[in-house]
């Protein structure tokens, strides 16, 4: 006995629904990941400013510099929270490149 013509359509919806599924999440799914990520980030990103101020370093600066002028300190103190800041912002784009890798892993 032959299979009418629309039973290869119906099996080939079926197919392509299936594909679907495995590819694009559903919404629970979707919410997980996004969580997921959003948690990589948050991670990455509050990880560098959970650090305490290194004030070795300042002292360290000090007292190299060891001059009596108020002048040099201000600036050495601007150079290391400049120097800080530099960190802060590699580490962010650290972070950023990190949840990227995240996400493409966890689609993957």
């Amino acid at each position: 006995r032959r299979l009418p013509e629309a039973a290869p359509d119906a099996r080939e919806e079926r197919d392509v629904e299936e594909a679907r599924c495995l590819l694009w999440p559903d919404e629970e799914e979707e919410e997980r990941l996004r969580f997921f990520f959003l948690a990589c980030s948050l991670f990455f990103f509050f990880l560098r400013f959970l650090e305490p101020e290194d004030e070795e370093e300042e002292a360290r600066c000090f007292e190299a510099v060891r001059v009596e002028d108020e002048e040099e300190r201000r600036r050495c103190r601007e150079r290391l929270r400049s120097e800080r800041f530099r960190r802060r912002v590699e580490d962010l784009e650290d972070a950023r490149g990190a949840a990227d890798t995240c996400s493409t892993d966890a689609r993957e």
